[in-house]
């Protein structure tokens, strides 16, 4: 059920309240601008600030689809452009790895990410320079907390694509705190894991109906250890991912597609989850176009992203081990694929795909084509989960298993695997379990933008990438495309990171 935060966003979507632009905040006076003076009054005021916060995470309709999904999925070696995608040239070029500082879509990602952080240390110095008549010490703690938590996960998402970032922690008072040096990859993590940890003591467990979709501890403790796991610290990763599991509050569901497909929002398994939907407030709403980005154009789409032969090989390589003789179910459950077993949208596979491709079934709509859609109930209104419960149950196996406790990981892969009727895993070894990691992340994450960040830290991109049938995928170097090139506007607005 979409929820009374959901509605307090809706109204914000077209409203000015932040200067987006640090120049503008510090030099114009906006009558919209989101001041001190101006606004910060009290407690509904700051709620209306983290709602405007929220806002700025989901990406807009058109940023979530064709800056987000392009951005992290299209350098992974299970994802190409579609037919329409290779219509646009900054989108092919980071797919096949001819990107440039001056990349509309990687620059866009960064403006995104961190506007997203300037809204939020908006509210939490606001909120820290407000009076006990104005805000309770529990409100003032959630307040920061939740915060604290959009900062470290918009932080977290530019160190997974850069490989030094700008930690911006204040709100610019003047030109010399605007030019910012790159932090080292150290440094950016102990930040966004302190803010983590901060955000972990401050937030509920689980929030009631009518705040739906807002972090909580089990958000900031899972991507703490997530952040501790891409850095390598095993033991502490394993620390606070058990922290999760120890809440008590999260599952897997029985329908892995339902998690996709918009039936099942704000499930068991959602640790942290976008909220989209068709409720109008001032006439908004907040959509995307993901249902025709995914969509193969045989169902209608505009086939922008194309899964390709490397994920539908993963995703058969344990063959037909179900006790009814089927493949993984995730595979039947992501792709449409040439097999008897497969129907789309009721017909037979081969009417629907006579040309025998492979295509996209995750987030798109399960009960009626694009081609069957109007134009407004075709714009997408599917939640998108950024951590499910299923990751903190396999980071918390490679954590253990990395760190020399193998036959305690294994009980975890076999939760996720039981999901999929797969049989329990037979291997022991160390170097197997890994292996047997690997594998179970492709098939639970195919497009849900991780697959890219763990070859990079599993030391596989120079292996997968190459071999992955990509076009363009010769063209990759380790060198220059593990990490994305500091945007050419920054450099040139920035005087401590320069043009060099």
């Amino acid at each position: 059920m979409k929820t009374n935060f959901k509605y307090l966003i809706l109204g914000l979507i077209a409203i000015s309240f932040f200067s987006c632009d640090p120049d503008e905040f510090l030099d114009e006076k906006d009558p919209d601008a989101l001041t001190t003076d101006a606004f910060w009054r009290n407690a509904d005021d700051v709620e209306a600030g983290i709602a405007a916060t929220y806002s700025r995470v989901s990406g807009g309709e058109w940023g979530h689809t064709e800056v987000k999904v392009v951005v992290e999925n299209y350098r992974s070696d299970f994802c190409d452009p579609g037919i329409d995608g290779r219509r646009y040239a900054d989108w092919n070029a980071i797919s096949t790895f001819n990107i440039t500082d001056a990349n509309s879509q990687t620059t866009s990602y960064w403006d995104r990410n961190y506007r997203g952080i300037y809204f939020a240390n908006q509210v939490i110095e606001a909120v820290e320079g407000m009076d006990g008549d104005q805000i309770t010490a529990d409100e003032r703690t959630r307040a920061i907390a939740e915060m604290k938590f959009i900062r470290a996960f918009l932080h977290f998402r530019l160190l997974n694509n850069w490989e030094q970032i700008v930690l911006a922690v204040k709100v610019p008072k003047g030109q010399d705190e605007l030019d910012i040096p790159l932090s080292s990859r150290a440094e950016a993590f102990a930040q966004i894991q302190q803010d983590l940890r901060d955000a972990a003591a401050g937030l509920p467990v689980t929030w009631d109906a009518d705040n739906t979709g807002r972090a909580s501890r089990g958000a900031a403790l899972g991507y703490l250890g997530k952040a501790l796991l891409h850095e390598g610290k095993w033991s502490e990763a394993a620390t606070e991912l058990r922290k999760v599991i120890d809440l008590g509050v999260y599952d897997l569901v029985p329908n892995f597609l339902s998690l996709f497909d918009g039936t099942n929002e704000n499930s068991v398994e959602s640790i942290f989850e976008i909220q989209f939907s068709n409720l109008r407030t001032n006439g908004n709403r907040i959509v995307t176009f993901s249902n025709h980005f995914m969509s193969a154009e045989e169902l209608g789409g505009w086939s922008d992203i194309a899964p390709t032969d490397a994920l539908l090989t993963e995703m058969k390589s344990e063959g037909r081990r179900t006790s009814d003789n089927r493949f993984d179910e995730r595979l039947y459950q992501t792709l449409y694929f040439d097999d008897p077993d497969v129907e789309v949208f009721g017909e037979p596979y081969a009417d629907v795909f006579p040309t025998g491709r492979t295509a996209w079934r995750k987030f798109i709509s399960s009960e009626k084509k694009v081609a069957d859609m109007g134009w407004e109930e075709s714009q997408s209104t599917i939640n998108w989960t950024e951590m499910r419960y299923s990751d903190i149950l396999l980071m918390y196996a490679e954590a253990l298993n990395e760190n020399g406790q193998t036959a305690e990981s294994i009980p975890f892969i076999n939760q996720v695997r039981a999901r999929a009727m797969m049989p329990a895993l037979t291997v022991s070894s160390q170097g197997d379990v890994r292996n047997a990691i690997v594998h179970e992340r492709a098939m639970e994450f195919a497009l849900e933008g991780i697959r890219f960040y763990d070859l990079r830290r599993w030391d596989m991109l120079n292996d997968k990438i190459p071999n992955s049938g990509k076009e363009g995928a010769g063209n990759f170097s380790l060198a220059k495309d593990s990490y994305l090139p500091i945007p050419e506007v920054e450099k040139n607005n920035n005087a401590a990171i320069g043009t060099n």
